[in-house]
């Protein structure tokens, strides 16, 4: 898409209504002005901007006449990220629209007779059927890859990842060479999923927030005061290592056999990172949960009564039931904002 023509707009005042009409299904010009802090007029001016280019739809209010535009926005949702999530052996494809909706997935079932690679070379041949037969590549806003680990741009290799076989992978080059298409970004997962939780909520740079994954194994990230913690050596977080009841949390986790289970399995380690860190919201995702609520709850109950956090100390444990995980679509708002700076601010 060509750069837009602002007519003398800051750019930074478009990106930030874009960015709040997205993060909504339908919104008004005063309500985008109360949360952005701009006026009405500018809004509408932007708005206006928008709707040209076809990046906004609009409705008019019931009863309304013709004439100056003043109805309900939207963002037009054609637009679609590709993420890839390898943070597991069961590699997930999906395809989200502008407003985060996941519009089509595919999950690839690991042949355990197979090299790591010569799977993921197999998915990646099912991604370009895929995105050859459903995707219009003129309205894609970029690709994206999840990972286990830190991931060395310079190097295009992955370190501290949780899948050992991946650390000999060029993954960009490989997702290139496989695609026929530019991959934009590729992230560790947990602090995808953390950014997800950030940007979802409206969090400031004064919140605190722990997010812990549990699946084919456990991770974290620690998003505290607008930047993450990382550790001397960029390895900090690794919930996964940490040992409880002589054994790792990893090894406990795979224990369980009830969503009880993992909540007392899981408890000792969730005290500590309070204590460590005193976080605001404590994100725990997990797949295999049955009952989310109870999990919850349960957790919850152990921490007050068992270690006896006090109750202005304990942090908010949100429940989420989305068929999207917080990774993809963490990276996913992470390509949206870098698509419209592309939009914006180049030359």
């Amino acid at each position: 898409m060509e750069k837009l023509e602002l007519h003398g707009i800051k750019p930074d005042s478009v990106k930030s209504i874009l960015i709040d009409i997205a993060s909504r299904n339908k919104t008004a010009r005063a309500s985008i002005a109360k949360d952005t802090g701009l006026s009405v007029m500018t809004v509408g001016k932007v708005a206006d901007i928008l709707l040209d280019a076809g990046l906004l739809d609009e409705v008019k209010l019931k009863g309304e006449t013709s004439g100056r535009r003043a109805g309900i926005l939207s963002l037009r949702s054609e637009r679609y990220a590709v993420v890839l999530d390898l943070s597991e052996r069961v590699f997930r494809l999906n395809i989200i629209d502008m407003k985060m909706t996941l519009v089509h997935s595919m999950r690839y079932t690991y042949n355990r007779k197979l090299y790591y690679d010569e799977n993921l070379l197999s998915f990646l041949k099912n991604v370009r059927a895929v995105l050859d037969r459903v995707a219009d590549p003129n309205e894609m806003y970029g690709i994206g890859i999840i990972v286990p680990g830190i991931y060395v741009g310079a190097d295009d290799r992955i370190v501290s990842t949780k899948i050992p076989e991946l650390e000999t992978i060029k993954v960009r080059e490989t997702a290139e060479r496989i695609l026929g298409r530019r991959v934009t970004l590729i992230k560790r997962n947990v602090e995808a999923a953390a950014r997800s939780y950030a940007a979802a909520n409206k969090s400031d740079d004064s919140d605190v927030i722990v997010y812990m994954y549990m699946g084919e194994c456990v991770d974290g990230a620690v998003y505290s005061h607008g930047r993450f913690e990382e550790g001397a050596h960029e390895f900090g977080c690794d919930f996964g290592r940490m040992i409880s009841g002589g054994v790792t949390l990893e090894e406990r986790v795979r224990m369980c056999g009830s969503d009880y289970d993992v909540a007392d399995g899981i408890s000792d380690a969730v005290y500590n990172l309070i204590m460590i860190f005193d976080p605001d919201v404590f994100i725990i995702e997990n797949d295999l949960l049955r009952e989310p609520e109870m999990f919850v709850k349960r957790l919850e109950d152990r921490i007050e009564n068992v270690y006896k956090l006090p109750e202005e100390r304990m942090p908010y444990f949100p429940v989420d039931h989305h068929e999207l995980r917080h990774s993809a679509r963490g990276i996913a708002i992470e390509m949206r904002s870098m698509w419209v700076d592309e939009i914006l601010y180049k030359q």
